[in-house]
């Protein structure tokens, strides 16, 4: 993982999922990535609508919660269910090279996106050299 975040562990790293009293909370999977000027993290979250998503920053803390709501059909009677109502919730922690300011959220096909900056200050850079 990035200098940038660490994965907090107030949930349980495996299964994929917990029972927090009456609702299940599940752990997406998560992709992250690092280019010179940001850090982008990929979060699964299937039947999840944008409205059900909150993401907050607090103290550093990267917080991704969303919940899950299924859709009964009028008069169609189930016979086999295996997709739950739950959360989803992730947490990380961000260094100060990220840009907290400048953070960028979308969602696409039942994929979050995040784009977290480097801060400029903090961005590696090539320092030149003169003669004489």
């Amino acid at each position: 993982m990035t200098n940038e975040m660490t994965t907090q562990t107030q949930q349980p790293q495996s299964p994929a999922s917990y029972d927090a009293g009456t609702r299940r909370v599940f752990r997406p999977a998560v992709d992250i990535c690092e280019t010179e000027h940001s850090v982008f993290v990929n979060v699964e979250v299937p039947g999840i609508e944008v409205d059900d998503v909150e993401i907050t920053l607090e103290n550093q803390v990267l917080s991704i919660r969303g919940s899950l709501k299924t859709k009964d059909r009028e008069g169609w009677n189930p016979i086999g269910r295996e997709y739950e109502e739950g959360d989803y919730e992730r947490i990380f922690t961000l260094s100060d090279e990220v840009d907290a300011d400048k953070i960028k959220a979308n969602h696409t096909n039942g994929v979050l996106h995040l784009e977290l900056p480097k801060a400029e200050a903090k961005r590696p850079r090539r320092i030149e050299v003169k003669a004489g």
